[in-house]
């Protein structure tokens, strides 16, 4: 994902269901610090479910721990039925299946959803990096920009900056898609494992002429990434700076 948890919030369910939540969230909490993989998160999360299921925050907890294993459709799934029973936290849940559909190249849906977060939660962030993600896959590029440096105004996230990489780089603002890219990498250096955006930086750096720092980011995301080697994207650059160290 590339807007971090913190954007998850409290508050957003009633007192009752608030107490019972918070409580799950600690043992939720426990898991995410212990297990170190996300695969063994997401075992952990399921063995909750007679505890903290209905709550809203729990499903969509477990829905982001499915995001980072692959498992798209199960985080549908479990989205859509936690919307359709459960009144907390539905700003949360949205959040995430906007995400879900985000990965899945679904950007008009992933659209509708982040302006339904918007047009409820105007001054919350989360529903503007929703926007900024669709837009990125239905190629509104000035809107990725838009959207993602409004979400920042509110609060500043190295996930943001990631966007406006891609969305500089594919508009041709080689100096803003650098620039992003390096904000971000100082906020956090696991954007070095997201390839779209380490390929983007990468190739407006080596377009200013830092040829050093490009081939050093893609070096790290490999080392990081080793099946990026295969992406399309990372080939792509990969192929530029071979030129560039031949001519």
């Amino acid at each position: 994902m590339l807007a971090g948890l913190a954007l998850f919030a409290t508050g957003t369910a009633a007192s009752g269901d608030y107490d019972r939540a918070a409580a799950c969230d600690l043992s939720i909490a426990l898991i995410l610090e212990t297990e170190s993989s996300p695969s063994e998160q997401a075992i952990a999360l399921e063995q909750l479910v007679y505890e903290c299921a209905g709550t809203g925050l729990y499903e969509a907890r477990l829905g982001v721990a499915y995001i980072l294993i692959g498992r798209l459709e199960e985080a549908e799934r479990l989205l859509q039925k936690s919307l359709e029973t459960t009144t907390g936290f539905e700003r949360e849940l949205k959040w995430v299946l906007a995400d879900v559909f985000y990965l899945q190249s679904r950007g008009d849906e992933a659209e509708t959803v982040a302006r339904e977060l918007i047009a409820k939660h105007p001054d919350w962030p989360g529903g503007y990096t929703a926007l900024a993600k669709a837009l990125l896959v239905t190629d509104d590029l000035e809107g990725v920009v838009s959207a993602a440096e409004m979400s920042n105004l509110l609060y500043e996230d190295a996930g943001n900056y990631l966007l406006l990489t891609m969305a500089h780089f594919n508009l041709g603002n080689y100096p803003e898609s650098a620039q992003a890219m390096q904000t971000s990498l100082r906020m956090d250096m696991s954007g070095l494992t997201v390839t779209d955006a380490v390929a983007s930086g990468a190739l407006s750096l080596l377009v200013l002429g830092d040829y050093e720092a490009g081939w050093e980011m893609l070096q790290k995301h490999v080392e990081l990434v080793p099946e990026a080697i295969d992406s399309p994207n990372y080939q792509h650059a990969l192929q530029h700076f071979e030129r560039a160290a031949q001519e």
